[in-house]
């Protein structure tokens, strides 16, 4: 078995907590949008963890991830590691929206027109192998918490594989 949530027993609750507690300013003025269901009436978190990353802010109910990015990200090193990690949240069927911090802070009503469209597009088609929890297809993979089932808050995300469903027949000796 893998460990889909924190890989190697990251503990993410206090680098969170501060990223949180220290938004930056793009982030904060979208957070005045996205809170208390204000947004189509959904329910988004900051600073999520999702694997090894943790999201600007996540929307469980949409399967989505909304980035505030800065100039950093113009960088070609970040650009790769951007890449990297939209590409692990993709295969877990999980859509990311890149907004700049000048959308945010510039035009705000922009970003969000652009986040409804986002969202009222069709999800991420499945990957191949189908196994899914609720409706999240995890490429034959289950995905199972300790305390409670599809909830991506908290540690204890186990990447179970499927059992084959091929019927198995008893080699007969001869």
């Amino acid at each position: 078995m893998s460990a889909l949530y924190n890989p190697r027993n990251y503990n993410y609750t206090a680098l969170r907590r501060q990223l949180r507690n220290n938004p930056t300013p793009a982030e904060k003025r979208l957070w005045q949008h996205l809170r208390k269901r204000r947004f189509l009436g959904l329910k988004f978190r900051r600073q999520e963890s999702i694997g090894r990353y943790i999201v600007d802010f996540f929307c469980y109910e949409k399967m989505l991830v909304v980035e505030v990015d800065g100039d950093i990200h113009n960088l070609h090193e970040q650009k790769e590691y951007d890449c990297i990690r939209t590409t692990f949240l993709n295969e877990r069927n999980i859509k990311v929206v890149r907004l700049t911090n000048d959308e945010v802070l510039y035009t705000i009503d922009g970003a969000l027109k652009r986040l409804e469209r986002e969202i009222l597009a069709p999800p991420l088609a499945p990957p191949n192998g189908g196994g899914t929890i609720g409706s999240l297809p995890l490429g034959g993979m289950s995905l199972l918490r300790n305390d409670r089932v599809g909830n991506l808050r908290g540690s204890g995300f186990l990447l179970i594989p499927p059992t084959s469903r091929a019927k198995r027949t008893p080699k007969l000796s001869q």
